[in-house]
């Protein structure tokens, strides 16, 4: 009942084969919370005053400059598995042969993620499947200041993957709320039964 820790992160990915030779996983709990990001607001000096702004006006040459400076989540029994590109490495980070059912993952407080049961990243998947699982991610609370993009790639089986084969998922539920709704903020997200991106 205790929430896994993914196998494998963006600073250590998993890059061996994992065959999982066909047995199931049942009752998978993942449950993350990113923190909440660090914005910086620049001061500027207009007409020779110190000002800080949360709003862009170019006509009067105010502006801010806002960074995010949290790490993505990769959320799945794998997190990050491989290289960057499959066709440089093509059998890096490969996972096959693995069923997952009755799988529960919430992320909360989300802003960078890819999630999927099997592996939130990962080069290559064949023969694996998802069953009767559900995913729940909510956002975080942005404030004006906030300009920074979001990016959530969530799927069932997979959040970003470069190959999938000879997988499927069944019942899945992919639940994307609390995020606000600020016309200046990008917002990217990449969502699917099976795979997100």
């Amino acid at each position: 009942d205790a929430p896994f820790t993914p196998i494998g992160s963006r600073q250590e990915p998993f890059t061996g084969q994992f065959d999982g030779n066909g047995h199931v996983i049942r009752g998978l709990v993942i449950e993350a919370e990113q923190e909440t990001p660090e914005i910086k607001v620049s001061e500027q000096t207009v007409n020779g005053e110190l000002h800080s702004y949360t709003y862009h006006d170019v006509s009067r040459t105010q502006f801010i400059v806002a960074s995010q400076k949290t790490q993505p989540v990769w959320a799945g029994l794998f997190g990050y598995c491989g290289g960057e590109y499959a066709v440089e490495t093509p059998y890096r980070g490969m996972i096959s042969n693995l069923g997952i059912e009755d799988a529960r993952m919430t992320i909360s407080n989300a802003s960078s993620l890819s999630a999927g049961f099997i592996a939130g990243r990962a080069t290559y998947l064949a023969g694996c499947y998802v069953k009767d699982s559900t995913i729940t991610v909510s956002g975080y609370t942005r404030g004006e200041a906030d300009k920074a993009p979001v990016y959530i790639h969530a799927g069932g089986l997979i959040g970003d993957a470069d190959l999938v084969d000879s997988c499927y998922t069944q019942n899945i539920n992919v639940t994307i709320a609390n995020f606000d709704e600020l016309d200046t903020t990008p917002y990217n997200f990449l969502i699917g039964g099976l795979v997100g991106d």
